[in-house]
């Protein structure tokens, strides 16, 4: 269970999660435009047409004479509508493929690059997110190798904003870990994310000694 759920820390599951909430959430406007300009233009409105009786339904208190206008208005707009409705639906759909597509995936680690780092300092990276409304950072990692993984404990990680260079290597309350690393034992290392430099999103380097891991999501 506890390698499921690291799996699923790891590949942002949280993250992919709420971002499909948004953008079905976004979706909805352009699509409903889309849906009320196909359904107007199916015929002439009447009081037993389809939309009329199912907003009669939405909305008892309105007549039929006054939701019949409203569909006469939405039928003589239709065309408008659809374009506007197409054009949203578009965008939406360019900026998912932005943010979850092959182009995103190209801002991630490659499997080459976590298996060097995992073999320099013997963890495996869990995931670094934003904690205590922001403030803080988590790094989170689990130990491969106990023999070599003590070199998290004498050198702390550094994490550098590869966007504007800025270095997060402030401990919180000066802690970090003694005792020997376990192997398969996942540990937290706190740091200070001082001035709000990091944000959700943003792309991070860790540096351990002398090993280096790019393009770490901030989650």
């Amino acid at each position: 269970m506890r390698r499921v759920v690291a799996k699923f820390l790891a590949d942002r599951g949280t993250h992919l999660a709420a971002m499909i909430a948004y953008f079905a959430l976004l979706s909805f406007v352009p699509l409903l435009f889309l849906v009320l300009s196909l359904v107007a233009l199916t015929g002439e409105p009447t009081e037993s047409s389809y939309l009329v009786e199912e907003l009669h339904r939405a909305f008892p208190e309105s007549s039929v004479d006054r939701l019949l206008d409203v569909v006469t208005k939405i039928r003589d707009q239709a065309t408008e509508l659809s374009i506007v409705g197409g054009i949203g639906l578009v965008a939406i759909a360019a900026a998912w493929l932005l943010r979850s597509g092959p182009w995103a995936e190209a801002a991630r680690p490659s499997p080459a690059a976590r298996a060097a780092f995992q073999e320099e300092t013997g963890i495996r990276v869990i995931r670094v997110a934003l904690m205590g409304g922001t403030g803080l950072v988590d790094f989170r990692y689990q130990v491969i190798d106990p023999d070599k993984a003590p070199v998290v404990h004498d050198q702390p990680p550094i994490l550098v904003d590869e966007e504007s260079g800025e270095i997060i290597d402030t401990l919180f309350m000066n802690h970090k870990h003694g005792n020997q690393p376990k192997a398969g034992y996942t540990y937290p290392v706190i740091l200070v994310n001082e001035q709000g430099i990091l944000e959700r999103g943003d792309a991070v380097s860790v540096v351990i000694g002398d090993a280096r891991l790019e393009h770490l999501a901030v989650m």
